[in-house]
């Protein structure tokens, strides 16, 4: 999945469609996929793909997000990124404080390990079989 530039900007009059939740799951999956080449992450809480104007955003799917979130955190460098809210059902809606604390937190993740990632080292030869001495 290809990262895509989250919305940070989020205010009162905006409301979580399924694009946005497409976003925010691709962007999830790319992190997890670039934490997996450098730390030990566990699976991620399964995210409904919404697909249509006329999926509905449960209270479930906020709640994946929030869970993927501490997951992704806890496994790569525990940065402050506020505190987790557990959503329930005929709960209010997520702010755009919510909103932009999570998308915020994927992107300082994203860009640490894409950091990482590119400033470790690499050995410049091969390690192998060399005539019978394993090396």
């Amino acid at each position: 999945m290809a990262w895509i530039t989250p919305k940070t900007d989020w205010v009162a009059s905006d409301t979580i469609e399924y694009t946005d939740t497409q976003r925010i799951r691709g962007n999830y999956l790319y992190i997890a996929d670039l934490a997996q080449h450098l730390y030990d992450v566990p699976s991620l809480v399964n995210m409904v793909e919404k697909t249509a104007y006329t999926d509905i955003f449960y209270h479930t799917d906020m709640n994946a997000f929030e869970d993927n979130l501490d997951i992704l955190n806890n496994a790569t460098y525990l940065f402050d990124i506020g505190a987790k809210t557990t959503y329930t059902e005929n709960s209010l809606y997520p702010t755009p404080a919510e909103m932009n604390r999570i998308e915020n937190a994927m992107l300082k993740i994203k860009n640490f390990l894409e950091s990482q990632k590119a400033a470790r080292s690499v050995l410049q030869f091969r390690l192998g079989n060399f005539h019978g001495l394993r090396v």
